[in-house]
């Protein structure tokens, strides 16, 4: 079994390093203005919003690490800030790329015994595939990402054209 080590390793690759996909978020949010990610693109959720959902579930699982209590909610994981301008988009990235970095740091800070036990509650499973799990969430939406991007781009060069 992997140690809190390889997946905390495994979650700083997905944030801005060097992974089997060769897609990271740092990477694929390169050049992503506040107004690419606040468009909706054929009713789909903006960039912003899964950028939020992806990190509201990071961030309710690492207070969960720091404080036993399990407080997140699914209802309210697609419900991201308003950004209305380039600073408040930055500001929004850079507090994401922190709490990547303080969930990663508390991972590796978990002794490895207790990826086999139980995570919150029964019905969870236990440290081990909740963890797994949440990058492999994570990766679903930055594919999604990475699509709405293209298209955004692609809109935006034929309006050039």
């Amino acid at each position: 079994m992997p140690t809190v080590d390889a997946i905390a390793s495994n979650f700083k690759n997905y944030k801005a390093g060097d992974n089997w996909t060769e897609v990271h978020l740092r990477k694929v949010l390169d050049r992503v203005t506040w107004e690419m990610a606040t468009t909706t693109v054929y009713g789909c959720n903006t960039i912003a919003t899964l950028v939020f959902h992806i990190n509201y579930f990071m961030k309710g699982v690492l207070d969960f690490l720091n404080t036993g209590k399990l407080e997140i909610k699914d209802k309210f994981s697609f419900n991201g800030p308003s950004i209305q301008n380039e600073d408040q988009w930055q500001d929004f990235l850079s507090q994401t790329y922190k709490e990547i970095d303080q969930f990663c740091q508390k991972v590796s800070s978990l002794e490895n015994t207790v990826l086999n036990q139980t995570f919150a509650e029964e019905k969870y499973g236990n440290y081990y595939n909740n963890l797994i799990g949440m990058l492999e969430h994570n990766y679903y939406h930055l594919g999604q990402i990475v699509i709405i991007k293209k298209i955004l781009l692609a809109q935006e060069k034929s309006e050039h054209l």
